[in-house]
């Protein structure tokens, strides 16, 4: 019951992620805005998994790994802005 909705934000963010790929095509705001999706997918998907496990080396193995994606996430979040807002003073070369 619990994982039910991390499941769901975990799907509603890869959605959102391929549709702006689909439609925009490869440009820097969509793939920034796409990876930050994919890595919040991966991120909601660990926690949609760490509510059905009973294993306690599962559950160790499953926060590891959220972490590790969760740990891009701030990096993704500013190349997302930078591209937003068109700071090309920030942008890298």
């Amino acid at each position: 019951m619990y994982s039910t909705l991390p499941a769901f934000v975990s799907v509603l963010f890869l959605g959102f992620g391929v549709y702006v790929l689909l439609t925009e095509g490869l440009t820097r705001l969509s793939t920034s805005f796409a990876t930050m999706c994919f890595l919040t997918f991966a991120w909601q998907g660990m926690w949609a998994f760490l509510f059905q496990t009973t294993s306690p080396e599962a559950a160790g193995v499953l926060v590891k790994a959220g972490y590790f994606f969760i740990l891009f996430l701030p990096t993704t979040f500013y190349h997302f802005v930078i591209e937003v807002t068109e700071r090309r003073d920030e942008q890298p070369r």
